[in-house]
């Protein structure tokens, strides 16, 4: 899923997609790397990810240890900001889990169709929700800028 990170948000969904896949593969898959990348073409706006989007010119990283080179303090407190940003990702994943049927495994054998329509449905409950429920919004500044 894709969020705000002001209001939680979700804008867009994919999946599921079976087996374990890298994160930035699945964004490839579904569309969303090219959307997000002309996105970055035309506006210069990046999205926030996490480390699983490793080489996504259209997203703003957390800085990684790299070849035995450990992260700076600068780095670290970087990071820190950062997180403290995509803390509202992890705040929706929670609340999404609060419906049973996202919580359990899923057993609807290779019914992928249904599970897509049945999370689809509960996203759009979720949006719904978060209009009497907001979620807390992330107040730490980034203070260094940062490319990768």
């Amino acid at each position: 899923i894709a969020c705000s990170l002001t209001t939680g948000r979700i804008f867009w969904v994919s999946g599921p997609h079976a087996g374990s896949i890298h994160d930035l593969q699945v964004a490839r898959n579904s569309g969303f790397y090219r959307k997000a990348y002309n996105i970055y073409r035309m506006t210069g706006l990046k999205i926030y990810g996490d480390a699983g989007y490793q080489g996504a010119s259209w997203a703003i990283l957390p800085f990684t240890e790299r070849y035995g080179h450990a992260v700076s303090p600068q780095e670290e407190r970087y990071n820190y900001a950062h997180s403290g940003r995509r803390i509202i990702v992890e705040q929706v994943f929670h609340r999404l889990k609060s419906f049973t049927i996202l919580r359990s495994k899923y057993r609807g054998r290779d019914n992928y169709a249904l599970h897509s329509q049945i999370f689809s449905v509960i996203c759009a409950i979720f949006n719904m929700d978060i209009v009497g429920r907001p979620l807390r919004p992330a107040v730490r500044p980034l203070q260094t800028s940062h490319t990768q």
